[in-house]
């Protein structure tokens, strides 16, 4: 378990480096299914804009989105503060009656929103999975329907804000009054990007459960998002069975020897493995870091070449492979 520990943070952390550097295979396939389907006009047509992406995104990592919303409305909130190394003297605070609390105001802006997601979310999804019911692909309509309406990135920033607003109402009792401009800028900037999701989530679900919007859904999320991540994938494999052909630099043949090592990416059911990995649970390849393989297919060359040869006429002599599974 320890080694499979390590080698999972071993690629995580290789994929956070640049995918020129590595020769990230899915890295190219994208980027050549990218270059194709910019030149297609259905796809241009069909293409989702710059927030229904962002939102379709969201929906495969929506606690991902979900703190970057409240990344950004701190952000916008930091303008509030004083910046004396920019001569910003900062926001003033309004002023407030004599009874005023922290408390009594994340209560107040806690109780809308925690409305809002008790009520809207829940009755609205509730009612659209029976309306969908009737239908053939009741399933296949359900999924299509979560991205496209984009309930999963709204509904995650929603309850992160109540969870995060119920804290600062319990800290608010040890929160100097001074705080209170950052704080109301903090918050209501997140609420508004929250009713602003919550509103377009609503549009989207009216137009949803009318027929020809559904099936116009159908078609450009097939266009705009499983096609692509299809072709990737499809070229991405190509591009590494076919690695030593297409990039002889990088996977040189070699030559003037019948036993010297050769490089597969395709084991075609033949050989006898020399090493076997096997991991703790199923995993599956998803990404070759050509770059790395290659690398280490000339070391493996380089010191094979090194080591004394075995006699050409001893019949223990057997050609050395490599084969990369994919």
């Amino acid at each position: 378990m320890l080694v499979d520990a390590l080698i999972g943070l071993l690629s995580r952390g290789l994929y956070l480096l640049p995918a020129g550097l590595t020769g990230r295979v899915r890295g190219t396939a994208k980027q050549l299914v990218r270059e194709a389907l910019s030149k297609n006009a259905t796809g241009q047509e069909l293409r989702f804009n710059l927030l229904e992406r962002l939102l379709l995104v969201g929906g495969n990592h929506p606690l991902v989105f979900a703190l970057g919303v409240g990344l950004l409305s701190a952000a916008v909130a930091w303008v509030t503060l004083p910046l004396p190394q920019f001569g910003w003297p900062g926001l003033p605070a309004p002023k407030l009656p004599d009874d005023f609390t922290l408390a009594g105001f994340f209560g107040s802006v806690w109780g809308v929103q925690a409305t809002m997601v008790a009520l809207v979310y829940p009755i609205v999804i509730t009612f659209v999975t029976i309306l969908l019911q009737r239908r053939a692909t009741a399933k296949a309509a359900l999924s299509v329907y979560v991205l496209y309406s984009g309930v999963l990135p709204a509904g995650t920033s929603s309850l992160l804000l109540v969870a995060v607003m119920a804290i600062e109402y319990l800290a608010s009792p040890y929160a100097p009054t001074a705080s209170f401009v950052w704080a109301i800028a903090f918050n209501g900037v997140w609420l508004m990007a929250n009713l602003g999701l919550t509103g377009y989530f609503l549009i989207k679900t009216v137009r949803f459960v009318q027929d020809e919007e559904s099936n116009q859904a159908y078609l450009r999320l097939a266009v705009s998002s499983v096609l692509p991540q299809q072709l990737t994938v499809s070229l991405a494999r190509h591009l590494t069975s076919r690695a030593p052909s297409l990039r002889p630099d990088r996977f040189p043949a070699p030559v003037g020897d019948a036993l010297r090592p050769s490089l597969y990416f395709l084991s075609l059911g033949t050989g006898k493995p020399e090493v076997v990995r096997r991991f703790g649970r199923p995993a599956v390849l998803v990404d070759v870091h050509l770059n790395l393989v290659s690398w280490a297919y000339r070391r493996w060359l380089r010191r094979d070449s090194s080591v004394k040869k075995v006699a050409s006429g001893s019949r223990s002599a057997k050609r050395k492979r490599a084969v990369i599974p994919c």
